[in-house]
């Protein structure tokens, strides 16, 4: 499900990043930043769980990360509702995985 999670957002960015509505430089730019931020911290997520085991600090990753995605939602949603879209379904699959290790924070 990781790999279609990815798939889906490296699509969307991609659908916004190449709309004819994004014209201006600098908004491409800003897209461009905080999506490549927003998958670094998708992919620090992975260590810090399985193996430093710090699930505390692995639910507030998770909500800094749903934070980065409601900033890029409302980007995407001015751009291209296809790229919003797949956005938001990236956004449940980021729900779930907060709900998941908030409850491995909870039975440590």
């Amino acid at each position: 499900f990781w790999i279609l999670a990815y798939a889906l957002y490296g699509a969307s960015s991609a659908v916004a990043l190449c709309a004819p509505r994004c014209q201006s430089q600098a908004a491409r730019k800003r897209i461009a930043i905080l999506s490549a931020c927003l998958l670094v911290l998708c992919y620090v997520w992975i260590p810090v769980v399985y193996k430093a085991a710090s699930f505390f600090l692995a639910t507030l990753l998770i909500a800094v990360i749903i934070l980065c995605l409601a900033v890029l939602y409302s980007m995407f949603r001015r751009i291209s509702c296809l790229a919003s879209w797949g956005l938001l379904i990236f956004a449940v699959w980021m729900l779930y995985i907060l709900y998941y290790t908030f409850a491995l924070f909870l039975l440590n």
